[in-house]
């Protein structure tokens, strides 16, 4: 665990996402850090509580700010922690990415597409990493219950969904930690999603595509 002083400068450095990438780094050489969570529950105020749910209805300073929360800041706290553990041959790194990482979603499309980029990046970096003793995982809950649906202001959405979609918060966690230890590249929590992340991949894109529009439209 880190020290109180070491959270309050993650928190500062939080702010800059240079900054992120250089207190992984500082505590990665100490070997305080071995297990980096990149992207887990850090959200920018600004882009959330936005009336508009398609991108040609939003405002470009808050979907630039997604894009540096989930792609920029999480490539500079990979990198920091890849070029500190792959030398020292031991290390894990989970980046948190989600289920829409596999298919299109209209009303997300950023998002979305920000997520795609985190599990394509993770499942590359396993390959390089492959043989140095480092793992990189890429934990895609589906719909876990967290504030995250208020923060989004996509509480409104949560009826549409059926119940057994819903995963508990206990059970990400234990999946992405379990999924680390195993040295998996893809951790899926819940029957349900491995099911449908088999189905999304088996399909033809352009059935995807349509599922997905159906889904939104609902």
């Amino acid at each position: 665990p880190l020290a109180p002083q070491q959270i309050q400068h993650l928190t500062h450095a939080a702010h800059d996402v240079g900054g992120m990438g250089r207190v992984v780094h500082e505590n990665a050489v100490r070997g305080d850090c071995r297990l980096p969570i990149a992207n887990c529950g850090l959200v920018a105020q600004r882009i959330v509580n936005q009336r508009s749910r398609r991108v040609a209805g939003q405002r470009i300073e808050r979907l630039a700010d997604e894009v540096a929360l989930n792609v920029v800041a999480l490539t500079r706290l990979s990198h920091a922690a890849l070029r500190t553990m792959i030398p020292r041959g031991r290390g894990y790194l989970l980046n948190v990415s989600s289920m829409v990482s596999f298919q299109p979603a209209p009303s997300l499309a950023v998002y979305t597409a920000t997520k795609a980029y985190v599990t394509s990046l993770t499942e590359s970096l396993q390959l390089e990493a492959r043989g140095t003793g480092v793992t990189v995982t890429a934990l895609c809950p589906g719909l876990p219950r967290t504030e995250f649906q208020s923060v989004s202001s996509s509480e409104s959405y949560a009826g549409q969904y059926p119940a057994f979609l819903w995963t508990s918060v206990d059970l990400v966690a234990r999946c992405g930690l379990d999924g680390v230890a195993e040295g998996k590249v893809l951790a899926i929590p819940g029957w349900q999603y491995r099911l449908m992340g088999i189905v999304v991949g088996a399909l033809p894109r352009r059935a995807v595509r349509w599922l997905s529009g159906r889904v939104q439209r609902a």
